[in-house]
């Protein structure tokens, strides 16, 4: 990509997130977004269709970069989540805003489907229906407990939804069928 396209939309990006800290996502102007990017409507129609864009880009961005971190681990589940959370705590002050304007629903079934798809790799189970379940079960809870803590994270502790998301992994692990 062109150093200035990439300028030009990482200012975008960084002007919307600048908004979604006081407004949500479906009050935010065009407009708006371009005076604080210093850009102009036409510059931005270049990249982008409408704000939404800008998140769905944004959104897609981050689960590649996930993706690669994730395929790039050793396979083992302690790993995998590690390499995983890494890369939430990175973009957690994103992530927090996303799931404050209501994008958890666009973000967690990709995420899920991710995790899924690394836990069959990196634990090399059987893939039946038993192994599906418990897998599922796993990884929805854990994001949905990330999904809990980032609606308000000053009110809650990281370390303890470390220690829990440990615990119910360790716990279902061992009901899966090798």
């Amino acid at each position: 990509m062109d150093k200035r396209v990439e300028k030009t939309k990482k200012e975008i990006r960084k002007a919307l997130f600048q908004l979604l800290e006081t407004k949500g996502l479906n009050s935010i102007t065009v407009t708006e977004l371009c005076r604080i990017a210093d850009i102009n409507r036409r510059t931005f129609y270049i990249h982008y269709g409408s704000v939404e864009d800008v998140m769905d880009e944004y959104q897609d961005e981050l689960y590649l970069i996930i993706t690669k971190a994730l395929a790039q681990t050793p396979k083992n589940v302690t790993s995998l989540m590690k390499a995983f959370d890494n890369n939430l705590k990175l973009h957690s002050k994103e992530l927090q805003l996303m799931t404050l304007n209501d994008r958890s629903n666009t973000v967690i079934p990709k995420f899920k489907a991710m995790l899924v798809d690394s836990f069959f790799d990196g634990l090399r189970v059987n893939d039946n229906f038993k192994n599906r379940v418990v897998i599922g079960y796993l990884v929805t809870g854990v994001l949905e407990a990330y999904d809990i803590y980032f609606q308000a994270p000053t009110k809650r502790n990281y370390q303890i939804l470390m220690k829990i998301n440990s615990n119910v992994m360790n716990s279902l692990l061992i009901l899966l069928d090798k």
